[in-house]
């Protein structure tokens, strides 16, 4: 049986209006960010991830991850605007990100069995020594047709202003690196 694996940047997925996070406020004032443009982006994405493998498997994805997503209310709305209803679980939770947004792993229930989960943080720091709060990679382990796959779904900080985060994401390559070399120690 063939599975579908996909990824999307959703691209700033905020509740419109109802929780005034920290995170929310600039989007919301400077996109004129309303429940009718939440509405039509929740529908947008919803079908755009149904169709990601729908040729070569006709169904929906087995798995998908999510970054730039706000919350869990954020989450279970994107579900209810799938085309039919699908039988998905997911893992994420809310992290210090300073602008509110988090990564989140989804599965098909039917095809796949969560056996553990983990939100990793690693600590990054600015160049003038202050922390950085950026999102947790979240990690889940689990059985598909009794095989065992781990999957990382992670969003760098941003590439912009002359490259001014390229040190930070180096560092979480690196810190991931250590973590997966962990993982294939432990298996082999």
């Amino acid at each position: 049986m063939h599975h579908t694996i996909a990824f999307y940047n959703v691209e700033n997925l905020y509740e419109s209006g109802s929780n005034k996070n920290i995170g929310d406020l600039p989007f919301q004032g400077s996109r004129s960010w309303n429940i009718s443009r939440y509405k039509n982006k929740l529908a947008k994405i919803a079908k755009t991830i149904s169709r990601i493998g729908e040729e070569e498997t006709q169904k929906l994805p087995t798995f998908f991850g999510l970054c730039e997503i706000e919350n869990k209310k954020v989450i279970d709305e994107l579900l209810e605007e799938f085309p039919f209803k699908a039988n998905y679980g997911y893992v994420h939770k809310d992290s210090l990100d300073e602008r509110g947004i988090d990564t989140a792993f989804f599965y098909n229930k039917e095809f796949f069995t969560i056996e553990d989960s983990e939100f990793i943080r690693i600590p990054i720091y600015n160049s003038d020594g202050s922390r950085d709060y950026t999102r947790d990679i979240t990690y889940a382990k689990g059985k598909l047709e009794n095989i065992t796959i781990h999957f990382f779904v992670l969003h760098l900080p941003s590439k912009r202003e002359n490259n001014i985060n390229v040190s930070k994401r180096i560092h979480i390559l690196h810190e991931l690196r250590k973590k997966l070399m962990k993982f294939l120690i432990k298996i082999s």
